[in-house]
């Protein structure tokens, strides 16, 4: 999942409106970011284990609320981010799929294997958040425009695009 990350960060952000909405936006694709480390590294597993599995998510997200504490030391703003994270595994399980747990069942709708259809999940849950926070007047400019839609639709194409051309 991409730009339905960033739909689900800012459906937190209109809720918390305490919560930068960056720091929402790294953590929801946190998971994300991990596995291209892992890759820059070596250590890669397509099917997400070191980054996506049940323990790699409890690990990932307890690891973003205590730095957010740490950082703001407002529990509400924790529990935001550590929810941000969370959420990128069951939200995964809908476009791809993922290891669950170590020698575990390959878990997944597998999405992806269908461009068009995760572009119509994946824009539909980017434009329910970006709906959501547009209605806060207190929400960023820059994330309540329709270039933020726009930017948002063409990552998804990309990846899309990216995706089904990798699997061919």
């Amino acid at each position: 999942m991409v730009s339905g990350h960033l739909g689900i960060a800012l459906a937190i952000r209109a809720s918390r409106r305490d919560v930068p909405l960056t720091a929402l936006i790294a953590a929801s694709i946190l998971p994300d970011m991990v596995d291209g480390v892992y890759r820059l590294a070596g250590f890669y597993n397509r099917l997400g284990l070191w980054s996506h599995s049940l323990p790699a998510t409890a690990v990932l997200t307890t690891i973003a609320f205590a730095l957010a504490l740490a950082i703001t030391r407002r529990a509400g703003v924790a529990v935001a981010i550590a929810l941000a994270v969370l959420v990128h595994l069951p939200a995964d399980l809908v476009t791809g799929e993922k290891l669950l747990w170590a020698r575990g069942a390959i878990a997944g709708l597998a999405l992806y294997d269908y461009p068009l259809v995760d572009f119509l999940v994946e824009i539909s849950i980017a434009i329910a958040g970006w709906w959501v926070l547009r209605r806060d007047r207190s929400a960023p400019r820059w994330a309540t425009g329709a270039a933020a839609i726009a930017i948002m639709a063409l990552l998804q194409v990309a990846f899309d695009i990216y995706q089904f051309a990798a699997e061919r």
